[in-house]
């Protein structure tokens, strides 16, 4: 799947197939950054040479890398192992290449795998300053590592610190380790005019109060993470020792998007927003007031260069995250945090696992705060061969309480969650195991959530190893929209329910079914409070009217073994309803909805309820 990106025009195509719009600031970055690319690369040709032979332009001293910059010469080739040096690149062009063993390789351009180290000597300042907005300045890094860095400036990272800047800087082969500031551990960009491109780089074991991997601070800052090859770039092991975003912290309208991730966890190093901790919110990424994050496992070109990043092959991954690591029980969003009403997270093809937070277990927006989730595979298949390319699965809250509510999702305080096409699963908590919405008291504008095309299955273990398992979705005075989902086969807690529902909520074409019996809803279920139609349940009494519903087995494919597709030729669920909620989001196998078998008597219509619209038409006649 490929998206052709041409100045302004970003994810057209997928307009014509989802209800998610991207933010107008998604579509212009994006496109800007493309052609900035290929636009802004230096092309010089002198270079000089450092190192520790005679043959080296720079050999001698304490400072050698620091006096090549100040030469003016824009091209560094770097030789030799180790730099004890604090850099400082103020409106200047430059390039530093790392990865040769001697100056006589780099004249002769003999370039290894090996990286030179610029180490900090924890001189109390960081490793690299870049600074100055006389001028865009032009910085490419490569084949270096960075490190021993020590900032004590809230504003300046231990790492790379761009600080008030206008320059367009690309990290390659750049390994950003075991340095220390007060906002952002490893990289922060700091105001100015900046845009940074990552590829197949690491930012590992950094600390930092807030950003232990990277600080974006910015209304005209843009990071990407966007590698060649797939998995190749790591943001893991950091940590936000005393307030939140442990790999990534986003803040005054920056904007910061990967394009990087895999499916292989088993790897020594492998790729990904990972293993990250914070003492407070976003053990992986943190949005606090204002900015965006943008996720996508999907391949974005500019049509003018053909310059093209991302793939389809892996989703982007943000795994194994820590919220709440002081145990204080204020943590939020183990995976992602996004806070305020200008907070904008958008996740397309991306797994979200195994992350940890008091709530919120995967992810929690609140005060206002906008996500949206889809699977996008248009012309060619995602990752996922079952068409579920974006997942919530096997996150967790804390223990032994009820309060830690939202395994998968929690959403207060006014937020908005928009989510298609997206699976939920394995995930535990003390209520709302896989989603929890709450609208808090004197909150002016309710917490929304709408639900098209999601499955929503195997949450919860019934109440085993510490947590509740109370209620696999939890509406606590907001608002719902569940539209052609499947729920189902939960293992919560024996007295609670699918859905618990104290708000306003409405569920259309849809399956709740379990086979122990579980309940299909508990709560405050009367007068306007509840909207449905066209239902397939596994019990009728917990709903207080019957109109088009089916006390039926849906005939799942195999639900042991978790295909949750519908049996074309067994299940009810074919031509059920009408389209009581209009939707433009295709099903799990980017089929559009309302597909007529010719062999079913519609009963009211010919849209199949659930996730999955089958058109398997010749099985139902055993052919």
């Amino acid at each position: 799947m490929k998206y052709i990106v041409l100045l302004t025009l970003f994810f057209a195509a997928q307009a014509e197939s989802t209800e998610i719009q991207l933010p107008n600031e998604i579509i212009n970055k994006n496109a800007l950054l493309l052609s900035h690319h290929t636009e802004n690369v230096i092309n010089s040709d002198p270079f000089v040479t450092v190192g520790d032979q005679p043959d080296c332009d720079f050999y001698e001293g304490s400072s050698r890398i620091q006096d090549a910059i100040d030469s003016g010469v824009r091209t560094i080739k770097l030789s030799g192992s180790e730099y004890m040096e604090n850099l400082i690149i103020e409106n200047r062009n430059v390039k530093i290449f790392g990865g040769y063993a001697t100056c006589s390789d780099a004249n002769n351009d003999i370039r290894g795998d090996g990286k030179q180290i610029i180490n900090g000597a924890n001189a109390a300042l960081p490793v690299v300053r870049i600074s100055g907005n006389e001028q865009e300045s032009n910085i490419i890094i490569q084949n270096v590592e960075i490190t021993g860095g020590i900032a004590s400036h809230p504003y300046l990272s231990g790492g790379i610190s761009i600080h008030e800047a206008n320059a367009y800087i690309e990290l390659y082969h750049v390994n950003i380790h075991n340095n220390t500031g007060v906002s952002g551990g490893g990289l922060a960009s700091v105001r100015g005019n900046v845009d940074v491109e990552i590829y197949e780089s690491s930012i590992t074991n950094n600390t930092a109060n807030d950003g232990g991997g990277i600080y974006c601070n910015g209304v005209d800052t843009f990071i990407r993470i966007r590698d060649r090859i797939a998995g190749k770039s790591i943001i893991a092991f950091n940590e936000a020792t005393n307030g939140s975003g442990g790999g990534v912290y986003i803040t005054n309208d920056c904007f910061f998007s990967s394009l990087s991730g895999t499916t292989d966890f088993i790897s020594a190093e492998y790729g990904g927003i990972h293993d990250n901790k914070a003492s407070r919110h976003g053990g992986g990424v943190a949005i606090h007031d204002s900015g965006t994050a943008y996720f996508s496992g999907t391949t974005l070109c500019n049509l003018l260069s053909d310059n093209c990043s991302g793939n389809t092959t892996q989703p982007v991954n943000i795994n194994n995250n820590e919220a709440d690591s002081n145990q204080d029980e204020l943590g939020l969003g183990g995976g992602i945090y996004a806070s305020g009403s200008n907070a904008h997270l958008e996740l397309i093809n991306t797994v979200v696992n195994d992350n940890t937070a008091y709530s919120g277990g995967g992810i929690a927006i609140e005060n206002g705060a906008n996500l949206s989730i889809q699977s996008l595979q248009e012309t060619d298949p995602c990752w996922n061969k079952n068409g579920l390319c974006s997942q919530i699965k096997g996150n967790h809250t804390g223990q032994n309480t009820l309060s830690a509510v939202g395994g998968g999702l929690y959403v207060s305080s006014g937020s908005v969650a928009t989510i298609s096409r997206t699976e939920f699963s394995g995930n535990r908590a003390g209520e709302g195991v896989a989603i929890y919405n709450l609208n808090q008291l004197g909150d002016e504008d309710p917490s929304i959530i709408k639900v098209d095309g999601v499955l929503i299955v195997k949450n919860g273990d019934d109440a085993q190893n510490g947590w509740g398992d109370f209620y696999t979705i939890r509406n606590e005075e907001g608002i719902m929209r569940i539209n052609f989902s499947t729920i189902a086969d939960n293992n919560v807690n024996n007295g609670s329910a699918n859905i618990f529902n104290l708000g306003e909520i409405e569920i259309y074409n849809s399956i709740i079914h379990n086979t122990d019996g579980l309940l299909v809803l508990r709560g405050d279920n009367q007068g306007a409070s509840l909207f449905y139609e066209c239902l397939i349940l596994n019990e009728l009494d917990t709903l207080p009217r019957e109109t088009d519903l089916d006390l039926a087995d849906p005939m799942f494919v195999d639900r042991l073994n978790g295909d949750y597709h519908l049996n074309p030729a067994l299940s009810p669920a074919v031509d059920f309803c009408n389209e009581f909620q209009p939707s433009n989001i295709k099903d799990v196998d980017n089929e559009t909805r309302g597909i007529d078998d010719p062999n079913v008597q519609n009963l009211r219509g010919p849209f199949d309820v659930g996730f999955d619209e089958t058109n398997d038409f010749i099985f139902r006649n055993s052919f």
